[in-house]
């Protein structure tokens, strides 16, 4: 009887330190897994393993999931399942193929975040109490891809003119695309569009949001409507850390003209400074408060440029270009055709440097625009290379200086395939037969150079995206016009 007991004493001791030790594992467990998952109503969390992609958002947000088909082309993918937490709400998809997916997270009056998919790791971005929707951020490092300085652009599928010409009823498909593109690589491409916004003055058509980047214009009325656009700015997952991408370039806000009715027409031909004019690709580059056009129309009515008539010599017009977005209408024949013409002040910096045997001359040019960007499948600025048959220039400046009967050339120091923040150096041997009344006069070119197709091929992106260009040409084009430069010596 007594073995009894004494068995019964042990066997209970037994089930005490195993209760004991059960309940220490799970506690244990439950910190850590507390302290690995601490979800809050003010950010967002993502869980990345093997087979899962779990996103734990605040109730007053929304989550779309997309696997990009081909270059432009999205397909939406469902969550596995959705469960509501207190004040949550959890998603969970697929994670087994997380090739080409990109999530995106958006709450009213915050900076969307967004990003691509991984194989696991654990990731946690708070909101702000107050978040600039149009944040501007100088980084301490780079952002991912080398697009550290890019001047934060866009791209439209409107026109050359900025100008989209409509009847009642007609529709159109405005589709916008920003310059850089936000991609995971250089090679994988998969992009990432921020959030545009769009201020219409006029009532002759209606707007209606399609997603982030594309925007139903439906013309219900005769007149014009002019648009002002800029985007966001997006925080990105990229591998390990998240990145702010800066919103829209203020100076340079697209400003896009939708004309209803037969009193308006695209086909009033026009040139600038004696060329064809983009005015999607083109500016106009001066040093003062503005700058000095020559528009030539032949058998134009009138033009006007920002709300001035302007008077004309034998169909030559003389315009005044200030810095940001100018308006141009051109009448003839009863019909108007209204043109933006972007201006943008340069600052060109000049030093002499006596010291050499030959006087250099340095000229630091500040202020252009990389207008030509990375454009999946379709535009693929060069770099610099000189070796084997590919020999390619990069983009970069060129000055041309008039030498008694001859143009000498010189190119500038080129700097990167993306970085023109600070632009390009030229250096020159200085020479006397330069100097014109104690003056040095120099043109300047901004030539791009590329690999793909035409400028202007982004425009006719269709729905069902594009591929990889397998046979791309080298292409290269001067964009911009400069007045002439004049440096005091």
């Amino acid at each position: 009887m007594k073995k009894t007991i004494k068995n019964r004493d042990v066997y209970i001791k037994t089930m005490v330190l195993l209760v004991v030790v059960s309940l220490l594992a799970t506690a244990m467990i439950c910190l850590v897994s507390c302290k690995k998952y601490v979800y809050d109503s003010n950010s967002v969390t993502i869980q990345f393993d093997k087979k899962q992609a779990v996103f734990t958002i605040p109730n007053n947000c929304t989550i779309r999931v997309e696997k990009q088909k081909k270059y432009y082309n999205f397909e939406e993918i469902l969550p596995l399942k959705v469960k509501e937490m207190d004040g949550l709400v959890q998603y969970v998809f697929d994670n087994k193929e997380n090739k080409d997916k990109i999530f995106r997270v958006e709450r009213d009056g915050y900076i969307t975040k967004a990003g691509y998919f991984a194989n696991g790791g654990n990731y946690k971005i708070a909101y702000d109490n107050q978040q600039n929707l149009y944040e501007r951020k100088e980084y301490a490092g780079n952002l991912p891809n080398g697009l550290l300085g890019i001047e934060d652009l866009m791209l439209t599928n409107v026109g050359e003119d900025y100008f989209k010409h409509l009847q009642i009823g007609e529709e159109f498909d405005l589709k916008l695309f920003r310059n850089n593109m936000i991609i995971n690589n250089t090679s994988g491409n998969l992009e990432i569009e921020p959030n545009f916004d769009i201020n219409a003055d006029g009532d002759s058509i209606k707007l209606e949001r399609v997603k982030e980047n594309v925007f139903k214009v439906v013309a219900i009325k005769n007149g014009i409507t002019t648009i002002k656009i800029k985007y966001q700015a997006i925080d990105v997952l990229h591998k390990d850390g998240w990145f702010c991408y800066n919103a829209s370039n203020q100076k340079r806000d697209v400003v896009l003209t939708f004309a209803v009715g037969d009193s308006y027409t695209k086909d009033i031909a026009f040139t600038i400074n004696g060329k064809d004019f983009d005015s999607e690709f083109d500016t106009c580059y001066f040093e003062k408060d503005y700058g000095n056009l020559l528009l030539q129309s032949v058998g134009a009515d009138n033009v006007i440029c920002n709300g001035v008539q302007v008077t004309s010599t034998n169909d030559n017009y003389s315009l005044k270009i200030q810095e940001g977005a100018n308006t141009v209408a051109i009448d003839k024949g009863g019909k108007r055709k209204i043109v933006t013409i972007y201006g943008a002040k340069i600052q060109v910096v000049a030093e002499k440097d006596e010291l050499s045997e030959i006087d250099k001359l340095k000229i630091n040019v500040y202020g252009l625009y990389n207008i030509l960007p990375k454009m999946s499948g379709i535009y693929n600025p060069t770099q610099k290379y000189d070796s084997g048959d590919s020999h390619t220039n990069g983009s970069l400046l060129l000055a041309s200086i008039k030498n008694a009967d001859t143009v000498e050339v010189v190119k500038a120091k080129y700097v990167s395939q993306y970085y023109y923040v600070k632009n390009s150096e030229i250096l020159f041997d200085l020479k006397t037969e330069h100097l014109q009344n104690k003056e040095f006069e120099l043109d300047i070119d901004f030539v791009v150079e590329w690999w793909g197709s035409k400028l202007g091929t982004h425009r006719s992106i269709s729905d069902n995206g594009i591929s990889t260009n397998l046979d791309a040409k080298l292409n290269s084009k001067s964009l911009g016009i400069f007045e002439k430069i004049k440096i005091s010596l």
